[in-house]
């Protein structure tokens, strides 16, 4: 009578499968106002006269004022979303490693597993079953 550990081989392979295909996530809107248009300038090299060099340092300045809060709102929201994502990459590390330890076990306890239904086997006169080629925890460790 074989002991067949395809289904516990089936299991451990589905919780091995290849990260699937990430997609970038969809940027949300920001909570900042938008940028404003840049200013129209003079050409210094053919400006007409002082006053049409006012009026653009003028739109220069009001852009400018305009520019300053828009961009702290932008850099503290730039600064506050990088740390968000330091924090989750760290988080998400904790959990691939998570993951990764109970692989391992998994693969430890799927080996045992083997060396013992080969040994039951064995002593009933049977072969083992086949490990499949593409099986995650591969054989088990050579007996000592």
């Amino acid at each position: 009578m074989k002991l067949v550990i395809g289904a516990a081989v089936a299991a451990l392979a589905l919780a091995a499968l290849p990260a699937l295909a990430q997609t970038p996530a969809a940027v949300p809107p920001s909570r900042c106002a938008a940028i404003p248009a840049a200013p129209t300038l003079p050409d210094g090299a053919r400006a007409r006269n002082l006053a049409a060099m006012q009026a653009g340092n003028a739109a220069y300045e009001a852009w400018g004022q305009a520019m300053t809060p828009v961009m702290t709102c932008r850099q503290a929201e730039a600064r506050e979303t990088r740390a968000a994502a330091e924090a989750a990459r760290a988080i998400a590390e904790a959990r691939v490693a998570e993951f990764n330890r109970g692989v391992a076990l998994q693969c430890d306890v799927v080996r045992a597993w083997r060396v013992e239904v080969t040994e039951y086997n064995r002593r009933q006169g049977e072969e083992p079953p086949p490990i499949p080629p593409n099986d995650p925890c591969g054989p088990a460790p050579a007996a000592n």
